[in-house]
C-alpha cells in the first residue's frame, strides 16, 4: 500500500482498514507513507514492484509523476488499485 501521506486521519484509517481486511483474508500488507512527496512515492512503487509484489494499492499524492511507474507496475502483470 503506497499511501500518500498519513497526515489526514482518515488516511490512517483507510490502512487500519485495508489491513484488517487483509489479513482477515490471510495476506499481508506492506505499508509505505511518501509523507506528500510525489518523487518519493514513485521510488517506492519502484521499489515494490522490483520486490515481486502480489498487488499494489496506491492512493497517489499526484497523478502525473506517478502515471508511469504505476503502468510499468501494471505492465507487469501486477493488479494495481487506485
Amino acid at each position: 500500500m503506497s499511501q500518500s501521506n498519513l497526515g489526514e486521519p482518515w488516511r490512517a484509517q483507510m490502512n487500519a482498514d485495508i489491513k484488517k481486511a487483509a489479513e482477515s483474508a490471510g495476506y499481508k500488507v506492506i505499508f509505505k507513507d511518501a509523507q506528500n512527496d510525489s518523487l518519493k512515492q514513485k521510488s517506492q512503487v519502484v521499489e515494490f514492484m522490483n520486490a515481486g509484489i502480489d498487488l499494489l494499492i496506491i492512493s497517489p499524492n499526484e497523478a502525473a509523476p506517478l502515471t508511469k511507474p504505476v503502468r510499468d507496475v501494471y505492465k507487469k502483470g501486477i493488479p494495481v488499485i487506485v
